[in-house]
């Protein structure tokens, strides 16, 4: 796979767009070999926080980034762009995890629907931006999603739970997602 350039604001779309070539994610049993997927995803992941505008300010040191459910590929891909986009300190979690209000970014993986409201609950003091693959995610309380539509990988942001949280998003983020404004469960 051709490098690519990921300085910028553009290189959140390009991290999503270039997604959009690789088709659908890549299996658990992938993950010895690499997952281009999981690798992409962390490098939208690592560069979208540069664009969320903290309560308190940017977090200063590494980022606590929480990976909740099964995906080791994903939490290695995110070690890796640590390095190259600012720290972060990975930790995989799960939903109920005693340690999940220390998270400052939360993505959630393949959780079913108990578990993602059991974890979202966790997270509502902690003012995390929370990090879904699928457009339910943010009507069901989530704040973003990097969800997979047609081989594409596309944002979408739910504005009233980032408020809620105390977070706002760069105007330039959210040029490149799907906007829903509106209340959720």
């Amino acid at each position: 796979m051709k490098a690519l350039d990921f300085h910028g604001w553009r290189g959140v779309a390009v991290a999503v767009m270039a997604a959009c070539a690789l088709g659908p994610a890549a299996s658990a049993h992938e993950v010895a070999a690499g997952d281009p997927v999981a690798d992409l995803r962390a490098t939208a992941i690592a560069r979208i926080r540069h664009y969320v505008i903290w309560p308190e300010g940017a977090p200063r040191g590494p980022v606590t980034t929480c990976v909740l459910g099964d995906h080791p590929s994903l939490a290695v891909a995110l070690k890796r762009n640590s390095s190259a986009h600012g720290p972060l300190e990975v930790r995989e979690l799960g939903p109920s995890s005693p340690t999940l209000g220390e998270c400052q970014i939360a993505v959630f993986h393949d959780l079913n629907a108990a578990e993602t409201a059991t974890a979202l609950r966790g997270l509502r003091a902690s003012r995390a931006l929370t990090i879904g693959e699928s457009a339910s995610f943010v009507r069901d309380g989530g704040m973003l999603a990097l969800v997979e539509r047609r081989q594409r990988l596309r944002m979408v942001v739910n504005l009233a739970n980032t408020r809620r949280a105390g977070l706002s998003l760069s105007s330039r983020l959210l040029q490149l997602a799907q906007v829903v404004d509106g209340e959720t469960s």
